[in-house]
């Protein structure tokens, strides 16, 4: 099912693709925000179009009360999504995959937003990885009726 939230994460990836691959204008510090925000919606598209959420509340009650922030808590929903639907070794460790990797990328992001530090070509590249794995799993990890 396509959405408005699928079609802008499509849109953030191709964009950090974009000017990852634009090596001319070494744009790299762009690269982790976009990367990161297209995996973050399309967690969005799935929270309200998978897994019929009204509003980010209904995710915050049903988290680890640690969380906080919009973009934890919604990570921590899907990552709890997805565990509730495993039914094999190989999903659990695609959970785990996805934990990490959203992790890293966030970090990433955080780091290209907010620290005085420049971001390398090896990091951008890093970020479009991370993003594209994370954007894959959770578009055919199996959630079942969950």
């Amino acid at each position: 099912m396509m959405s408005i939230y699928t079609n802008k994460s499509d849109l953030f990836m191709s964009a950090a693709e974009d000017i990852n691959n634009d090596t001319n204008k070494c744009y790299f510090l762009v690269v982790p925000h976009s990367a990161y925000y297209s995996c973050l919606l399309l967690m969005k598209h799935l929270c309200y179009k998978k897994f019929g959420i009204n509003n980010e509340n209904e995710m915050k009650n049903d988290v680890d009360s640690t969380l906080h922030g919009s973009h934890e808590i919604m990570i921590g929903y899907v990552r709890k999504r997805m565990t509730q639907a495993c039914t094999s070794i190989m999903d659990k460790k695609k959970v785990v995959e996805f934990a990490n990797k959203i992790g890293q990328l966030k970090k990433l992001r955080t780091k290209a937003d907010y620290e005085e530090v420049d971001i390398t070509s090896t990091q951008s590249n890093q970020a479009i990885e991370l993003a594209q794995d994370v954007r894959n799993i959770l578009k055919h990890f199996r959630y079942g009726s969950v």
